[in-house]
């Protein structure tokens, strides 16, 4: 008997097989696509690792099948058909691969990718509304990369195209993601002028789910003023409008930002009954991530309330998910609150051992802010044990990068141990 391999091959089939029992009734699929190419063949690849991670978002699968199934020399659109040239087609098929390939990696948070297929999409694009909101995609993978100037760039360039071509759920679109880089940058007052000018629109529209996203994205924006209250009642809006559509994943992150907001009020009873809700709706949607996100916020309430064991049950969880998962940052977080709730126990050693790992990923990560962070904690740690001099150096560190990130609260934060120096 012929190779199944070959067989399935010389059929234009991809055979895959089954990495994971989350594959309905634990079948080898069959995959048909008449993209032989390398692209082509990823695009199969990224469509069975969005499947069995639950990732498929928004018809992306019929998307994918629709632009590599593009029959050469023939285009389509609406109800017209064209004949095209070799070159033209192969732009046409190119192009299609790129969206797709850039929206995929935005399924798997791989936005280094998402960048760089959204800049093919973009160099070789035919239509200005669709350059218009490839400029939004490419602004979205960089507030992913944190690199907000350059999105802000992106975003004001589809707001401009937008506006030209009264795409109007594309100006609503621009609004919110100018916002969401502005909250970025800390500008929290730009934010909210164009949360607000988002919010509008989607009222004007009666865009319910644009509402929903306006209101929650305003209450981040005042909870980064420290404006706690206004940003629940934000939040309240949202999670209305959540139930309302009965869109359990918006309202479980709802909750998430209520127990966030209500930890920053102090009450931090009320703030573990909001993460709970959060976390059994992850659990409910088999969201890891967002399942990894409830167990740090539940560990970081439960040691407010001086319940440190289980804080230390939580934040184990928090760090098992995120090595699973390969998330640096998640990873790092988790080791830091270790430290803190260690360091709270009296158990230095421990602590600074926790510490000394978050440190080494914080500055993997180049994150200047929380390395800051993280030197100020193992300073504290030495100071405890009477190690001044290791306790000195680190509040050096941490004063260093506070004074280059202009961060007045680190400075003052810093400066008193800094002034022990012998």
């Amino acid at each position: 008997m012929e190779n199944s391999s070959k067989i399935l091959s010389e059929a234009g089939l991809i055979k895959i097989p089954t990495a994971s029992s989350k594959l309905s009734n634990d079948k080898i699929r069959l995959y048909s696509f008449s993209d032989p190419t390398p692209e082509g063949i990823a695009k199969i690849q990224l469509l069975f690792e969005l499947e069995i991670q639950g990732k498929i978002y928004k018809g992306i699968t019929s998307q994918i099948f629709r632009e590599i199934q593009t029959q050469p020399y023939l285009f389509k659109k609406g109800n017209i058909l064209k004949l095209i040239s070799e070159e033209e087609a192969l732009r046409l098929r190119t192009r299609g691969i790129s969206s797709c390939l850039g929206h995929s990696y935005e399924g798997l948070e791989k936005y280094s990718q998402v960048f760089e297929y959204f800049k093919k999409y973009l160099n070789i694009n035919y239509e200005k509304i669709n350059e218009g909101r490839a400029y939004g995609n490419l602004g979205v993978a960089c507030d992913n990369l944190g690199e907000y100037h350059k999105a802000i760039s992106y975003h004001e360039k589809h707001l401009k195209m937008a506006v030209d071509f009264e795409d109007k759920k594309g100006e609503e679109a621009a609004y919110s993601h100018l916002g969401n880089a502005y909250q970025g940058l800390g500008e929290y007052h730009k934010a909210i002028s164009y949360h607000e000018k988002h919010l509008k629109m989607a009222v004007d529209s009666k865009d319910t789910e644009g509402k929903g996203t306006a209101y929650g994205n305003l209450g981040n924006a005042y909870g980064g003023l420290g404006e706690y209250r206004k940003a629940s009642s934000y939040y309240e809006k949202g999670l209305k409008i959540a139930l309302e559509l009965k869109d359990r994943m918006r309202e479980g992150m709802i909750y998430g930002n209520l127990g966030n907001a209500s930890m920053e009020l102090g009450e931090s009873h009320k703030a573990i009954s909001y993460h709970e809700k959060c976390l059994e709706i992850a659990l409910e949607l088999k969201d890891r991530a967002e399942e990894g996100r409830a167990y740090s916020r539940l560990g970081a309430a439960s040691m407010e309330l001086g319940e440190n064991h289980k804080a230390i049950s939580y934040h184990e969880k928090s760090l098992k998910i995120a090595v699973d998962f390969k998330d640096k940052a998640g990873e790092e977080v988790a080791y830091g609150n270790l430290g803190n709730v260690y360091g709270e126990l009296g158990e230095y050693y421990k602590a600074i051992s926790y510490q000394e790992k978050s440190l080494k990923i914080v500055r993997e990560l180049k994150n200047k802010g929380g390395e800051g962070n993280t030197c100020h904690n193992l300073g504290n740690c030495y100071r405890e044990l009477g190690e001044n001099r290791k306790a000195i150096s680190y509040y050096k560190e941490g004063l260093k990068i506070a004074l280059r990130l202009k961060d007045k609260v680190g400075e003052e934060n810093y400066l008193p141990g800094v002034r022990k120096e012998p």
